[in-house]
């Protein structure tokens, strides 16, 4: 799946890259950048999601938890 976004956050020190892309490949990223270098990698069939005024956090996985929510009636 080939992701495009006005902006992409890249890596742990937050490198923004203006018009990029993100490119999954069985639910592993296999690219990260600006959109043209990223799009040449992408097969001409890819599934493609865009968001034209979103950013991208690629490999932000959202493990929180509520340890005080059990999931029991009581409170």
């Amino acid at each position: 799946m080939l992701i495009t976004a006005a902006r992409v956050l890249a890596g742990p020190d937050r490198h923004v890259v203006a018009d990029g892309s993100v490119l999954v490949r069985e639910g592993v990223l296999a690219a990260v950048g600006p959109r043209e270098e990223v799009e040449r990698q992408a097969r001409p069939d890819e599934p493609r999601l865009d968001f034209p005024a979103g950013t991208v956090l690629p490999g932000l996985i959202d493990a929180h938890v509520h340890l005080c929510f059990d999931a029991d009636r009581t409170p």
